[in-house]
């Protein structure tokens, strides 16, 4: 099963149906506002069209069936997933879509530039000292993300952080559309109270499913984390100001999707940076690493005001 956040619109139910509105009915919605609204509706329609098709099947009739009220459309189980899947298989597509046209900009504009506000309180990797700074806003159920940090963020790591010149810093930015990603978030900083924050990441990026209340508990079991001290953190959603701090730093700074990274160097307290947007290849990050150290470079050797 894929990351992206497609569960049975019963789950737990015991029975053989299950209701599609409740399911598909929250996902058409963020298909509509959050997508692409004029390749959407079409296919919308389409799909509920074969869904009142697949539905008279079931009923062995050859007639579509008389409209059922809000809450009681039978599906088996099989039908529901398979319509489900393929709506996750097209917001897949359109959030791509969306990513790339982001990620290039308007024709003949260069590479978006930001700022936000670092500090040394974020969870990061590498030379506090390091001369660039890489900010990664990220949802640990984003299917882009997990992408991410198993195609490119370990050769990544190795060439510009483990060396020392880059410093990774992690910003939460769980986005509504996906369910378990601010719980998730909420654990990671639980286990980060016991040290095990890039540890308990790392485990929930790699996933392939979406982080569900069960494997989280079981990251934190493999990671011998101290099971009543984390499950009474999560509880008490002790980190909530520190994440809706993060949201609202990506909100002022024009972010609104996940994976968004801004690339640069940090003068009084501020990232000053190109932002890249997406599921980005190793050679964007390297292009973008490249040029923040060669101006740190120019910077370093220009003489100072007043010297010969």
């Amino acid at each position: 099963m894929s990351r992206a956040p497609w569960r049975a619109a019963s789950e737990g139910d015991s029975g053989s149906t299950i209701t599609l509105h409740t399911q598909t009915g929250v996902h058409l919605r963020q298909m509509w506002n959050k997508r692409a609204r004029w390749v959407g509706l079409p296919i919308v329609f389409a799909l509920l069209s074969c869904a009142d098709l697949r539905v008279a099947a079931a009923q062995g009739t050859g007639a579509a069936p008389q409209p059922a009220s809000a809450g009681d459309l039978p599906l088996t189980r099989a039908q529901g997933d398979a319509i489900l899947q393929e709506l996750k298989r097209l917001e897949l597509l359109l959030a791509q879509r969306q990513s790339e046209q982001s990620a290039a900009g308007p024709r003949g504009a260069g590479p978006a530039r930001m700022k936000v506000p670092v500090d040394d309180t974020e969870y990061s990797i590498g030379r506090q000292d390091a001369p660039v700074v890489v900010v990664e806003f990220v949802d640990l159920e984003c299917p882009f993300c997990h992408r991410f940090h198993t195609t490119t963020f370990a050769q990544l790591k190795t060439d510009y952080v483990d060396s020392g010149k880059v410093r990774f810093i992690h910003r939460d930015l769980p986005l509504p559309v996906h369910a378990y990603a601010r719980p998730a978030a909420q654990a990671a900083r639980c286990a980060g109270a016991q040290g095990k924050f890039w540890e308990f990441r790392d485990a929930v990026l790699a996933m392939q499913d979406p982080p569900s209340a069960d494997q989280l508990r079981a990251i934190a079991a493999r990671l011998r984390l101290n099971a009543p001290a984390f499950e009474s953190c999560e509880k008490s959603n002790e980190f909530e100001d520190t994440i809706r701090r993060d949201e609202d730093i990506a909100a002022n700074a024009g972010i609104n999707g996940t994976p968004t990274f801004v690339v640069g160097r940090v003068e009084n307290g501020w990232l000053f940076g190109t932002a890249l947007r997406g599921n980005r290849g190793y050679e964007a990050f390297r292009t973008a690493i490249e040029a923040s150290l060669s101006s740190a470079d120019a910077n370093s050797q220009a003489p100072s005001a007043g010297s010969r």
